[in-house]
């Protein structure tokens, strides 16, 4: 056979196997289709019968909404249910922020892999939900597809979401829209407080624009935090709960780009702590390129603070001497108002109630003319009547005596041989510091044995008998206000 006619044959041969392999392959293509779409009509059958065939519920939105669901399918089709389900024996699964119309085509494309045009007023909720169920084909299509994204979703879904595609990222970080953003108080307030942080960061470029506009969004945030878990918004309990709150928020900002605004309103918000106010006073700059706040004037400012609450002290230089005198950064950290006489009807019993086994109280008197008290670590109790309690710490004051021309604040510390009878428990009657200073079980006050048990700054017997509050025996009390930790 010549070379020719067998190369004809050869390649005669090769095109008939190509053929069959195309015919081949054309036809696993076509099993293929027709498999992909068999499982998808299987898997909408399966979609559209959940309700007989589930395992599981899902409880969808503000009313829990039950979606009967196939565990399996959510575990092997979506990234979120595997690592929530794979090893938790669980019947149901409560997501009360997700509307149903937003679940339902999500929970199909979960089921079939088909994508969907959301309405406009839902594609913001489908994006963020699609990406945090991990579903990231359907984010990359609502991304691509959608004509849907403004700078204001894409911020949002920048916040709201750990893991961002580049797309969004990009787009809302050369975006304008952050300055805008905190105007929309439904928004900021339903996030948690890393998202919040998040938000805070951004939109003062990473802590490098402070003004009045943040620090009031971050006390409508506390105040939305604190509602939202039901704690009263009391005063107190205010400044208690959003000092915690703050925390992690003031410890970030960069003291030094405060402007002025906010230097100048500071302590106008209750969650501004003390850690906080310490660090302006070591930076001594709270006004962008001025002169510096005077550091005494602002220590004055943060004592005066911790009282904000009292109807008696209302001088700095009282709130001052006052946590001087007491000198325990935890009492001046966490102290609150716990009694005051003129709220709880001048009542010893509910005085015992509120203000038995604490630890540091501090007792403020308001009389005719005076303020005077007494500071005592260890605290009072009612059940022990007549039980006297050692305390070396326990001291009386007189910050002021409006009788005279000039009064200079006055401490009396505890004698060194009176430390056993600091403080004395009774019952029926208010707050007893040794013999010097007691409120009777008619709420008056007494002092005429001033001296005995604390160190007076003079022995003239007669004088000291009226020193306190210039009467020598009961006194009336106008207000009485118990502070502790």
């Amino acid at each position: 056979m010549s070379r020719s006619k067998f190369s004809f044959k050869e390649n005669k041969e090769k095109e008939k196997e190509k053929k069959k392999e195309n015919e081949k392959e054309k036809k696993e293509k076509t099993n293929k289709k027709n498999i992909k779409k068999q499982l998808i009509k299987d898997l909408n059958k399966l979609y559209e019968q959940r309700n007989q065939n589930y395992d599981f519920i899902l409880k969808i939105g503000k009313k829990l909404v039950p979606f009967p669901v196939n565990k399996s399918i959510l575990i092997s089709r979506s990234d979120f249910f595997h690592n929530l389900l794979r090893s938790e024996p669980i019947s149901e699964y409560t997501i009360p922020n997700i509307k149903p119309e937003v679940m339902e085509p999500i929970l199909k494309y979960i089921y079939t892999s088909q994508t969907f045009d959301p309405k406009p007023d839902l594609f913001f909720d489908c994006l963020f939900w699609s990406n945090f169920f991990n579903l990231d084909l359907l984010t990359e299509y609502l991304i691509t597809k959608s004509q849907e994204i403004d700078e204001k979703i894409a911020f949002k879904f920048f916040i709201l979401t750990t893991k961002t595609p580049k797309t969004i990222e990009n787009l809302c970080l050369s975006s304008n829209i952050k300055k805008n953003i905190l105007d929309d108080h439904d928004f900021f307030s339903n996030l948690n407080q890393e998202r919040f942080l998040k938000l805070i960061q951004y939109v003062t470029d990473d802590w490098q624009r402070i003004d009045l506009k943040i620090f009031q969004t971050i006390d409508y945030w506390i105040q939305s935090q604190l509602k939202k878990n039901g704690f009263g918004l009391s005063s107190e309990n205010y400044k208690k709960k959003s000092q915690f709150i703050a925390n992690k928020i003031l410890s970030k900002i960069k003291i030094s780009r405060i402007d002025e605004e906010v230097g100048n309103k500071i302590l106008d918000f209750p969650f501004i702590n003390e850690e906080f106010l310490e660090r302006l006073e070591l930076n001594s700059k709270i006004l962008s390129g001025k002169e510096t706040q005077n550091p005494q004037e602002l220590k004055q400012l943060m004592a005066l603070k911790k009282f904000q609450n009292s109807s008696i002290i209302k001088e700095k230089l009282h709130s001052e001497k006052l946590l001087e005198w007491v000198d325990d950064k935890e009492f001046s950290s966490k102290m609150n108002l716990g009694y005051s006489a003129n709220r709880n009807n001048f009542s010893v019993k509910k005085f015992h109630k509120i203000c038995d086994n604490k630890n540091q109280t501090l007792v403020i008197i308001k009389t005719q003319d005076r303020i005077l008290g007494g500071f005592t670590s260890k605290g009072f109790i009612s059940g022990i009547s007549g039980w006297q309690e050692h305390d070396r710490k326990a001291f009386i004051f007189l910050l002021e005596n409006k009788s005279k021309k000039y009064h200079e604040p006055r401490k009396f510390p505890i004698k060194e041989d009176q430390i056993g009878r600091a403080i004395k428990y009774d019952k029926d009657k208010g707050p007893i510091f040794g013999d010097d200073l007691k409120i009777n079980e008619e709420f008056k006050g007494r002092s005429d044995k001033f001296g005995k048990t604390y160190s007076p700054r003079s022995e003239n017997r007669n004088e000291l008998k009226t020193y306190l509050t210039g009467f020598d025996k009961y006194w009336e009390i106008d207000e009485l206000e118990v502070y502790f930790c």
